[in-house]
């Protein structure tokens, strides 16, 4: 099944909330979808897609924490979850929060919590296990509690342990947030040059599982692209490249290494991971608070604001569908 970490450097840009929206879209079809909230400190999906007495005991706090001492029980781990009224009658939203009912009615327990959930543990065999390792093994035992047909996950926002784990560990797509500011640019420089460093697996293209999103985004074509070509100057600095050796160098001398631009992504090329899905802005989300006003995940209202981010969800479900039919 596909999954999807939502990613951003900075909050407010509607990561959370495009989200919702998406899970809403997918339930609305039949889908069945797992929501993950990975932001530990500042959670929030949980909050927008659940009530308060629908809360389940534990949330992903509570699993970091436990699993530090213990192994995790499937008995556990269906505690960590919830399903969303949105998705009743039509598909499915099953949602595993950051914090459960457990932390809501002992509020003053969560800074401690946190403070042990990033530490390193270790195995039954004494090998480290790393929080992007916990990480992967926490979200693969829910996604196969249930028949699920999409995953998402929210990433905690900005240049972070936790979020270099959601983006790193899971093998998942990931949706790259961010609005047209200098700020934007500069930060995923950051996070790009960090990125470029990995080597670049044949069987594992991470980098084609990149995706750009332009939040908040201006209905003009000329924005859009503008967007684009702004993002595309950032990946072409750091990921559209190769290290390729100078052929002429004799053994045993210093080897001097040039950068070498790929041609496999273009400019203009639609499913690059520079080329931005526009997020429209949208007076309609700006207080986004489904439980108080229902209709902001009603398909009429967020439809063209969504529109592009939406096909694209799509497109990775009936892409998997199609695959595990050939499969048959």
């Amino acid at each position: 099944m596909p999954c999807v970490v939502f990613a951003s450097l900075k909050g407010g840009v509607g990561r959370t909330t495009a989200l919702a929206v998406v899970a809403a879209d997918m339930a609305a079809q039949g889908r069945k979808v797992l929501v993950v909230d990975l932001d530990l400190e500042a959670p929030g999906i949980g909050s927008m897609l659940l009530n308060t007495i629908d809360l389940p005991r534990f949330g992903m706090l509570d699993a970091f924490v436990e699993s530090g001492i213990t192994s995790l029980t499937d008995e556990f781990l269906f505690e960590m979850v919830a399903a969303s009224s949105f998705g009743a009658g039509n598909g499915l939203i099953d949602v595993v929060p950051a914090t459960g009912s457990i932390a809501d009615g002992h509020p003053g327990n969560v800074l401690a919590k946190l403070a042990r959930a990033y530490v390193d543990t270790f195995d039954a065999a004494g090998s480290v296990q790393t929080f992007g390792e916990r990480t992967r093994s926490l979200v693969g035992r829910l996604s196969s509690l249930k028949s699920y047909d999409l995953v998402l996950v929210d990433a905690r926002a900005g240049l972070n342990e936790s979020t270099a784990a959601a983006m790193l560990a899971l093998g998942a797509h990931v949706l790259l947030f961010g609005e047209d500011t200098p700020q934007t640019f500069a930060g995923y420089r950051y996070l790009l040059a960090h990125l470029g460093r990995f080597a670049r697996n044949p069987d594992d293209d991470w980098v084609a599982r990149l995706k750009m999103v332009y939040a908040k985004a201006s209905p003009l074509a000329a924005d859009q692209q503008g967007f684009r070509d702004r993002a595309h100057d950032v990946f072409q600095e750091f990921i559209y490249v190769e290290e390729s050796v100078a052929p002429d160098e004799a053994p045993g001398e210093a080897t001097p290494v040039d950068s070498v631009a790929l041609s496999e992504f273009m400019l203009d090329e639609v499913g690059a991971p520079h080329y931005a899905l526009p997020v429209l802005m949208d007076t309609n989300y700006f207080r986004f608070d489904p439980l108080t006003r229902r209709d902001v995940l009603d398909q009429a209202l967020y439809q063209n604001s969504y529109k592009d981010l939406l096909a694209w969800a799509g497109s990775l479900v009936q892409s998997d569908e199609g695959e595990a039919a050939d499969g048959e």
